[in-house]
């Protein structure tokens, strides 16, 4: 994506039956952007967690 360009979804994760039940929180990293002629940083990496 490039410029003023929003987005949103949902990423399907598969686990065993039971393994949700034991999970606290879950840490979602979106990595750093960079200008592809520049090399310039635009966006910093980005950490959210999410806990349950």
């Amino acid at each position: 994506m490039q410029g003023a360009v929003s987005s949103t979804g949902t990423v399907p994760y598969t686990m065993d039956e039971r393994a949700g039940e034991e999970i606290e929180w879950i840490d979602v990293i979106v990595p750093a952007i960079m200008d592809e002629e520049t090399y310039e940083v635009v966006s910093e990496e980005q950490k959210y967690r999410i806990e349950f």
